[in-house]
């Protein structure tokens, strides 16, 4: 299966079978996957607009979001449920993996107030912040 990955800015996040012909098919259950009426649904979505989208390069079943809630997730297309929730505390504007990492599951979040965080993805927990100089 060919997937797309999409990110709103109402924080919704949506997984498109490119295979999938029906357009409006494919689009509801987009739709109905990951961002349901339901009450589980919407508490599993970001709270404020997703700002990234990222497939974990060693693992296509998983992919992490970021959002200005100030959060960071890694998702489980099998299950449509966040597997970890970062809180960061500040908005995160985006989210990357090493692709050559091997020893580490680290998820980068580029966040506002301005810093780096780095999250274990393994251990759940923000394990390190780096940084950066505030502009004048």
């Amino acid at each position: 299966m060919s997937s797309l990955l999409s990110a709103g800015g109402d924080g919704h996040v949506y997984l498109y079978d490119t295979e999938q012909s029906d357009q409006e098919e494919q689009q509801a259950r987009a739709i109905d996957a990951l961002s349901g009426s339901d009450t589980v649904a919407t508490r599993k979505r970001h709270q404020a607009g997703a700002t990234g989208v990222r497939w974990l390069p060693w693992d296509t079943g998983l992919f992490a979001t970021s959002s200005v809630d100030g959060s960071a997730k890694v998702w489980d297309t099998n299950t449509f449920k966040p597997i970890v929730h970062f809180e960061l505390s500040s908005k995160v504007h985006t989210e990357a993996f090493s692709p050559i990492a091997t020893e580490h599951c680290l998820l980068a979040a580029g966040c506002q107030d301005p810093s780096v965080r780095l999250c274990d993805v393994r251990s759940g927990a923000a394990a390190q912040t780096l940084m950066g100089k505030q502009s004048k």
